[in-house]
C-alpha cells in the first residue's frame, strides 16, 4: 500500500505518504499484536482469507507494473520496514501468548476444584469481568482462581481442554471444560477432549489417574 501510494503521489511527497503510511501500519499491528482482547477471534480469519488478501495481491500485481532499478530499490527498503512490523507483532503476541499460558498454568493447579468450566457466554460472566486492554496481566488473572478472563482471549476455544493438559504437564490435576461442561459430562464413559470427541483414562504419554481420582470425589 505504502508503495502504490507513492507511485501515484508527486515526486515531492511520494516519501511523506510512504512513511505516514508504514507509520500507521506499524501502530496499528504492534497495539494489535499487544493486546489479546483484539486478536481473541483470530481463527474466523480462515474463512476470509481469500477476499482479505485479494486486494493486496492486486496492489502488488500492480506495483509490478513499474520498471527501473528505482522501483526496485524502494521494494528493497519498504520490504524490510514491513518485514521488522511483522516481526515486532509476532514478538508482541508471543510474549501475549506466553503471559496466557501462565495464567491458565497457574490457576489449573492451584485449583482446589478438579474440573473448571469457562464461560460460554458473556451473560455467564461476573459483572466485574471484562476484556483487559493489556497483556501484563497474568499474575492477576491467576490470583481469581477461575477462568473468567478466557472468554476475552484467543483462547476461548473448544481445544483449551487439552491445551490445559499440556500447560500442567504430563500428570494434570485440573480438567478444563467449556460452558456447563463440568456438570454434564460423564467422566466414567471416559476423558471428555471435546464436545463430540470421548477418549479412554488409559493415555502414553499423560497420566490421568490422579484427576481420574480427583473427579470420582
Amino acid at each position: 500500500c505504502a508503495v502504490v501510494a507513492g507511485w501515484f503521489a508527486l515526486n515531492g511527497r511520494r516519501r511523506g505518504l510512504q512513511i505516514g503510511a508504514l507509520l500507521l501500519a506499524g501502530l496499528s499491528f504492534t497495539l494489535w499484536g499487544a493486546i489479546p482482547a483484539l486478536w481473541q477471534d483470530i481463527l474466523s480469519f480462515r474463512f476470509f482469507l481469500v477476499p482479505v488478501m485479494a486486494p493486496f495481491v492486486a496492489l502488488a500485481a500492480l506495483d509490478a507494473l513499474r520498471p527501473g532499478e528505482r522501483a526496485w530499490a524502494e521494494r528493497r527498503a519498504l520490504v524490510r520496514v514491513v518485514g521488522g512490523i511483522f516481526a515486532l507483532t509476532l514478538v508482541l503476541q508471543s510474549f501475549a501468548w506466553g503471559h496466557m499460558m501462565t495464567a491458565l498454568r497457574d490457576v489449573t493447579t492451584a485449583s482446589a476444584a478438579a474440573c473448571l468450566p469457562t464461560p460460554r457466554t458473556a451473560e455467564a460472566l461476573p459483572p466485574e469481568a471484562g476484556p483487559r486492554l493489556d497483556w501484563l496481566w497474568s499474575s492477576r488473572a491467576s490470583q481469581t482462581g477461575a477462568l473468567d478472563w478466557v472468554y476475552f482471549t484467543p483462547i476461548n476455544h473448544w481445544s483449551i481442554t487439552s491445551l490445559a493438559f499440556l500447560v500442567q504437564g504430563n500428570a494434570p490435576r485440573t480438567l478444563v471444560l467449556p460452558g456447563d461442561g463440568c456438570a454434564t459430562a460423564d467422566f466414567g464413559a471416559g476423558l471428555p477432549l471435546a464436545p463430540w470427541e470421548v477418549r479412554s483414562w488409559n493415555a502414553r504419554h499423560f497420566d490421568f489417574e490422579p484427576l481420574r481420582a480427583r473427579l470420582a470425589r
